[in-house]
């Protein structure tokens, strides 16, 4: 039986199953079964009373989206395993491979303050800690981090920065909050600094996250969410896309002609796009979500490289969202 508790959360309490079990057998006060009596047989079928703690709280794991996911992300590890350059995890000596030209780079972003503490201390009872009221100052750090190299740093020889570790460490009231711009240029550091460290010999695999900093799109990359039903307008001019028509892949713009009589130099829109890869029937009382619907599941759109993916490629990298 559940009851409900605080913040509607369901709840099982020893004083609703007593009232609950009286209820069913018609028992009234003076021969209802008591809450003590209720607990002994909850004791006996092996419940216990437990006090609600703040603990990991796992939920979705196997969603088939995330199942699909987790094997897209094995695939691609697997794909890139044969020319990684790796270490022994007995030995912990650097494997020979003769066909590495990559290493698996890690990185990810901490938010850190000036009062964070330690939740646990060691006291006799007479003194206690108590904690300040404010998080104090904000600091974020980026770190890159490699099995070869360990934190990426320059070489000791590198002309510019010898020995300088890749990053950020950013006071925030003084140098902002870490942002897509910063992130680009660490992620060209560490590449810089394999480069160095290996001698031109490994580029950089990169492990991320998904995070909103490291998906950021070009501003003409193909994009649904920005764009309009109607021509014209703030929507972004978008990067020719191309889709697959009587077994030819047809390149498609996604801006009218600069001769064009009403829309000269200006974005179609979403209407036009889908009227030209889909035809009119296609798209007949269609609106705006469903059009963006049909447009996100064309091959251009869906392969759309974030601006990370992108710059990385032209470096001869590559990105691993995990």
């Amino acid at each position: 039986t559940e009851a409900v508790g605080k913040g509607g959360k369901p709840n099982l309490t020893v004083k609703d199953i007593a009232r609950w079990i009286n209820n069913e057998l018609c028992l009234g006060e003076d021969d209802g079964y008591s809450e003590r009596t209720v607990s002994r047989w909850l004791e006996a079928l092996d419940f216990k009373l437990v006090q609600v703690k703040k603990t990991l709280y796992v939920d979705g794991h196997e969603r088939p989206d995330v199942v699909a996911d987790r094997a897209r992300l094995a695939k691609q590890l697997d794909e890139m395993k044969p020319l990684l350059l790796t270490v022994d995890d007995e030995t912990l000596e650097v494997k020979s491979n003769p066909h590495a030209s990559f290493i698996l780079v890690s990185q990810d972003e901490k938010i850190h303050h000036s009062n964070d503490q330690q939740k646990r201390y060691w006291s006799d009872g007479t003194n206690t800690v108590l904690p300040k009221k404010s998080q104090g100052r904000t600091i974020m750090t980026s770190d890159f981090l490699s099995e070869v190299f360990g934190f990426v740093k320059f070489s000791d020889q590198d002309s510019h920065s010898p020995g300088k570790r890749v990053g950020s460490l950013l006071d925030v009231s003084r140098d902002g909050y870490y942002n897509s711009d910063r992130c680009l240029e660490d992620f060209d550091e560490c590449s810089k600094a394999v480069t160095g460290l290996s001698h031109g010999k490994l580029h950089c695999v990169f492990l991320t996250d998904r995070s909103p900093i490291h998906c950021k799109f070009a501003e003409d990359a193909l994009n649904v969410r920005k764009m309009n039903v109607k021509p014209g307008g703030k929507q972004p001019k978008m990067r020719d896309g191309w889709f697959w028509k009587a077994g030819k892949r047809q390149t498609q713009t996604m801006v009218y002609p600069d001769d064009h009589p009403e829309y000269p130099g200006q974005a179609k829109g979403l209407r036009q796009v889908c009227v030209e890869r889909f035809g009119k029937a296609a798209i007949n009382g269609k609106r705006h979500e469903e059009m963006a619907a049909m447009l996100s599941d064309c091959a251009d759109f869906k392969s759309q490289p974030t601006l990370l993916e992108d710059q990385a490629l032209a470096r001869g990298d590559r990105v691993i969202f995990g």
